[in-house]
């Protein structure tokens, strides 16, 4: 049968309580007291540890690395963290999201109730990584592992490539290219031209106007949109 020691209080040579018991509750040492567990020991806790109090997480030496406050802000380099996560650093600040499954993702959420917007680090093998952003919960803009840039599309085969209109965002105000750095060549449909909404009218006659030019098999077409009128141009041929 094993031996049992019945008591309340366990007490040092000098009379300080060690260990007290009393109305079920357990005291282990008294207030300014460290607590040491050396190294290689355990502490298990099935239980609910209440009142406790920290200043933080330490760095395994005697400052705090990791702080968590009153309103549940948490602290990492800073014991004052202003936002819900607070990153401080006086060398460089990062925050790593690292994947270690091939064919998984890493990802940032900024969710609401309904939605979230995101940056996703996605799709395909470990040499296959896209990086995609989303708004609303639908992803926006990607760009490939290749360095392809899609807007609207999830899948570039292009430097950049748009499912949808492009437009200024001032009217009659910014160029495509420039005289110093001129497109090699455009590829269109129609062309319109319409100087309607510029303040002056041309050069010549000071007169606005609004003009498509098609193609045709043997000719080229040029209508003008404000009377319905169409021309031919007149084409010679050179060898």
């Amino acid at each position: 049968m094993a031996s049992i020691i019945k008591v309340d209080t366990i007490q040092d040579q000098d009379g300080n309580n060690i260990i007290n018991e009393a109305a079920n509750t357990i005291t282990i040492g008294a207030s300014g007291d460290t607590i040491t567990i050396p190294s290689g020991a355990t502490l298990a806790n099935s239980g609910i540890v209440t009142g406790f109090q920290s200043t933080g997480i330490d760095d395994n030496a005697t400052s705090t690395a990791i702080t968590i406050d009153s309103s549940q802000n948490v602290g990492i380099g800073t014991s004052s963290p202003n936002t819900n996560l607070h990153i401080s650093s006086g060398v460089s600040t990062s925050l790593q999201l690292e994947r270690t499954a091939s064919g998984t993702e890493g990802k940032l959420l900024l969710a609401s109730a309904t939605s979230f917007n995101a940056i996703f680090s996605r799709d395909g093998s470990d040499s296959d990584k896209d990086f995609a952003i989303y708004t609303g919960s639908n992803e926006r803009m990607r760009i490939t592992s290749s360095g392809n840039v899609g807007i609207g599309t999830s899948s570039p085969d292009y430097k950049l490539q748009v499912n949808g209109d492009i437009v200024p965002e001032a009217n009659n105000t910014y160029d495509l290219g420039k005289s110093s750095l001129v497109w090699a060549n455009i590829y269109t449909g129609d062309l319109h031209l319409s100087n309607e909404a510029k303040e002056q009218g041309n050069d010549i006659d000071g007169t606005k106007g609004n003009w498509t030019i098609q193609e045709g098999e043997t000719d080229l077409y040029i209508i003008n949109n404000k009377n319905g009128k169409k021309f031919k141009f007149k084409l010679e041929e050179i060898s």
